[in-house]
């Protein structure tokens, strides 16, 4: 198997257990928030606070299953070593992307003519006012 084929693979894999989590994590929070309030609080008019746990259970769950899915996914590449098998660009390493760009030699000084040089009054000027001018 290639190495994109092994990304491919782990990426579809990964994104079925991040719904899967995610609809676990969702479905646990309304559960949980729902009985809490109905057994804990007893509003007298709980139709207002179901609605805004259930909002607050679903943003909450969606940020949850996202910090899950994430740990999960760098436990499997960690233990299993994986990150060998897949590609570069997909592993999102900061390194990794300018390893391969060409910005990283130094800027070459450019030669100005004659004509377009400071005086040596000029250049301690500038030395002794800085570079703004």
């Amino acid at each position: 198997m290639n190495k994109k084929l092994c990304t491919i693979l782990f990426l579809l894999i990964s994104s079925v257990i991040n719904i899967v989590t995610l609809l676990a994590t969702v479905i646990l929070l309304i559960l949980g928030s729902t009985s809490l309030l109905r057994y804990v609080v007893e509003l007298p008019d709980g139709h207002q606070a179901y609605t805004l746990a259930m909002l607050v259970s679903l943003v909450l769950g969606f940020v949850l299953s996202f910090l899950l899915n994430q740990k999960l996914a760098l436990k499997v590449i960690n233990k299993f070593n994986l990150e060998s098998k897949f590609e570069e660009k997909w592993l999102g390493r900061k390194g990794t992307a300018q390893k391969s760009s060409s910005y990283s030699e130094p800027a070459k000084k450019t030669n100005l003519p004659d004509s377009a040089k400071l005086s040596e009054e000029e250049e301690l000027e500038r030395k002794k006012w800085g570079d703004s001018l």
